[in-house]
């Protein structure tokens, strides 16, 4: 205890904490059902609108989006953000999606992970899963980008090597002005 310090305050201030702690699980929860529900639309939109179009989809989930960006107040972007991580945790990332339900991840930590497996092999990310939410519990997104890399390289080297240089190759072009492609001369 510091100089000056009472038992109280000390009391008081891990309650405080606690209930830091209880409210981010919350949030968190709050956070996945918001994905989850974005995916359940997104994805039955897309149907029915496939189901409508026969051999000319035209929307293909476009006004899901819009009207998800409406409900949520944020872009559609950000809506297609929401809708393409509840997706991956569906369809790609079932221990991710349960971790997350459970409050034990942050929306930003789930994007990271779903953004940093995204084009894997489903047998290298089912490897790596574990160890990427064992990471995911203690490291922001920023350190954990770099955690995942270092996972995927340690299991799966050949991959994450081709997919290197698939980057960079397509980092070579660039889209100019006049709608052309061309080759950056960096």
């Amino acid at each position: 205890m510091v100089r000056g310090e009472s038992a109280t305050s000390t009391e008081t201030d891990l309650a405080i904490l606690d209930a830091m702690a209880t409210a981010a699980a919350f949030e968190n929860r709050a956070a996945f059902r918001k994905v989850n529900a974005a995916a359940f639309v997104w994805d039955a939109w897309l149907e029915r609108d496939a189901q409508l179009g026969v051999d000319d989809i035209v929307d293909c989930g476009n006004n899901a989006l819009a009207e998800i960006a409406v409900r949520l107040g944020c872009s559609k972007t950000m809506a297609e953000n929401f809708a393409t991580v509840g997706m991956d945790l569906r369809l790609r990332l079932p221990l991710v999606r349960e971790v997350f339900a459970a409050g034990m991840l942050d929306y930003a930590r789930v994007s990271k992970i779903c953004r940093a497996t995204c084009g894997f092999r489903q047998a290298t990310v089912d490897a790596a899963v574990r160890d990427i939410v064992a990471a995911a519990a203690s490291l922001s997104p920023g350190p954990l980008g770099a955690a995942i890399d270092q996972i995927l390289t340690r299991i799966a080297p050949e991959e994450v090597a081709e997919r290197r240089i698939e980057a960079t190759r397509f980092r070579k072009l660039r889209k100019r002005r006049d709608g052309d492609l061309g080759v950056s001369k960096r």
